[in-house]
């Protein structure tokens, strides 16, 4: 067996308790939290938005399947229309250079 310094910081096999060492490392995520507040505000925003955005879409195509749902041809309409405003408003629109 090892024999340590006299003089070193620990005397027994760990030199902090555990709720001493639990403590201290609650205590240092709290101040990182607090320092880092910002970020975790503005992914928690950004998060919720994300969120509404899903439900709105949920509900929108629940909506249109259940009008669309009884008629064939107005399913038919619907399901165009839901296909052109797909196309129309799913992506970027790139401008070409002017002549």
């Amino acid at each position: 067996m090892a024999k340590s310094h006299p003089a070193a910081l620990t005397t027994r096999k760990y030199g902090a308790k555990k709720a001493e060492l639990l403590k201290a490392c609650l205590s240092r995520e709290f101040v990182l939290m607090n320092r880092n507040s910002f970020v975790y505000i503005f992914k928690f925003i950004q998060y919720l938005l994300l969120l509404l955005l899903n439900q709105m879409a949920s509900a929108l195509f629940r909506f249109i399947a259940a009008i669309g749902r009884g008629d064939l041809i107005l399913a038919n309409t619907f399901g165009s229309f839901a296909l052109v405003m797909l196309f129309a408003l799913g992506g970027f629109v790139l401008l070409r250079e002017a002549r």
